[in-house]
């Protein structure tokens, strides 16, 4: 076994014991308790992204499909609005986990796809193996 694949190997292991172990969550969740935050953008994961992620879990672990949010003035279309991203691949891994475990996994498994399809990128082009890598 390479060097390298242990590091990642143990990468992985150290954030899932974070995610699993931890008290924390990996979002700005300070902002809930009255600190303003310099960029007002930072707190769209708070107030938008998480109780949207919340409210697909309970509709679609209840067995139902999210098309309408009731719960927005009369109703909304929830299914409809492309920022609630119900059918993201990812957001899957929020629904069979725990909100804080999905929290750590989401990011990560956003920066391996990252990598791993710049890497085959990179080599179906016909870059070699190190500059494949490296990109």
């Amino acid at each position: 076994m390479k060097i390298s694949n242990v590091f990642v190997f143990f990468g992985f292991v150290f954030i899932f014991a974070i995610a699993f172990f931890s008290d924390t969550f990996f979002l700005p969740l300070d902002i809930l308790q009255g600190v303003s935050p310099h960029n007002s953008l930072i707190s769209d994961p708070v107030f938008q992204f998480e109780p949207w992620r919340y409210y697909a879990k309970k509709r679609i672990l209840s067995g139902e499909f999210p098309l309408w949010n009731d719960l927005n003035g009369s109703g909304a279309p929830f299914f409809a609005n492309p920022q609630t991203a119900v059918l993201y691949p990812l957001n899957f891994l929020y629904y069979a986990f725990s909100a804080k475990t999905a929290s750590y996994l989401i990011p990560l498994s956003k920066l391996y796809l990252l990598a791993l399809f710049s890497f085959l990128y990179f080599r179906s082009i016909k870059c070699s193996g190190i500059v494949s890598l490296v990109g």
